[in-house]
């Protein structure tokens, strides 16, 4: 699980642990966050948590691509975590 600013951070990782079978979900926190530019990111991942009762949903579900609307799930997984987001720093795969 991570945030838009660790999948952008980390793309080349995540597809290179997707293709040996890792799943990721993207938890979008606020409406801020899901910039166009970020939106065609989405694809990489495997779910996207979008809280339920955040305001302007309907917009960032919207802005989402078409082929990512069925990995939508309307949850707010943020609040269900104790410690979301980790280190700040990039990752680094041996």
């Amino acid at each position: 699980l991570t945030d838009i600013n660790g999948l952008n951070a980390n793309k080349v990782i995540i597809r290179k642990l997707k293709k040996a079978g890792y799943k990721f979900g993207l938890a979008i926190a606020n409406e801020s966050t899901l910039e166009t530019r970020n939106a065609t990111t989405t694809a990489l991942v495997d779910y996207i948590f979008v809280d339920k009762n955040m305001p302007n949903i309907i917009k960032i579900a919207a802005s989402l691509p078409d082929d990512v609307a069925d990995k939508l799930v309307y949850e707010n997984v943020i609040d269900k975590i104790s410690d979301f987001g980790g280190e700040e720093e990039e990752w680094i795969l041996f």
